[in-house]
């Protein structure tokens, strides 16, 4: 199961809250890894590492992700969704 975790940015009526640390979205992604989530990913920030998906097995990135809404740059690594390095079939839908 994919865990998404997106900053929150005070807009509109919500003016006087403060916009979340990426420095929590982080320490997020770090829990979700430990509890054994295998694709937790940190959304509203500029940050391949913690956006990018890496194989459950090896820690290989297969899919890279950079940027923002609007300016997005996915380069898929794993053909069909298996990992070039070592072979696992990573879940989805790769077609």
């Amino acid at each position: 199961m994919p865990w998404h975790i997106s900053a929150f940015y005070p807009m509109y009526k919500m003016t006087d809250v403060s916009p979340t640390p990426a420095s929590t979205l982080k320490r997020a992604y770090e829990i979700g890894k430990e509890e054994g989530l295998k694709y937790v990913y940190v959304g509203n920030i500029d940050d391949a590492k913690h956006e990018s998906t890496y194989c459950p097995s090896c820690g290989t990135t297969v899919i890279e992700r950079r940027g923002t809404i609007g300016q997005y740059v996915v380069n898929h690594l794993a053909e069909d969704g298996i990992c070039p390095e070592c072979g696992y079939r990573l879940e989805g839908v790769w077609s």
